[in-house]
């Protein structure tokens, strides 16, 4: 029963990194970073995945508003929203939601919501946020901007 449950996350992460392959762009790196309020900061790995970016489409992202304690993001298809408590390193993340528009794989973004309701730490080192669900990283992301597609538009370079 543990290895179909291995399996099936193994399976939704996959998903989930296909999926955003086809919705992230590179962002621009806004520099060292030195608290996780009021940046944007752009997806790059969930999970141990990494998420490839893609031309002609939307950065995913999450975004913590420091003046109302409110967290929002894009996750590849549908915004989410919610609230947070940051104490410290502590961070948890509260009454998450979502846009429901029809999308390809509906379970990955699920998973990743959930994933999100896990996270209790966090770290900044650099421009790079890493969330923790008990110790374990679960999502990378690094400081830039949301930044929708537009066609004809090229691609910034991809920073180091």
């Amino acid at each position: 029963m543990k290895l179909n449950r291995t399996i099936l996350q193994m399976a939704l992460v996959f998903s989930f990194a296909l999926m955003v392959s086809c919705t992230v762009r590179h962002a621009d790196v806004a520099g060292e970073q030195n608290t996780l309020q009021d940046t944007d900061w752009v997806l790059l790995s969930f999970e141990e995945q990494e998420v490839p970016a893609a031309p002609n489409t939307r950065t995913s992202y999450i975004h913590f508003d420091s003046k109302n304690n409110k967290v929002k993001g894009y996750a590849g298809c549908n915004n989410f929203f919610g609230t947070y408590t940051l104490k410290g390193d502590h961070l948890t993340l509260q009454q998450l939601g979502s846009t429901r528009m029809a999308c390809p794989d509906m379970e990955v973004e699920n998973y990743l919501m959930a994933v999100l309701e896990r996270v209790n730490t966090y770290t900044i080192a650099g421009d790079l946020l890493t969330l923790y669900s008990k110790g374990t990283a679960v999502a990378i992301f690094r400081a830039g901007y949301e930044q929708p597609a537009q066609d004809n538009e090229p691609l910034p370079e991809q920073q180091p």
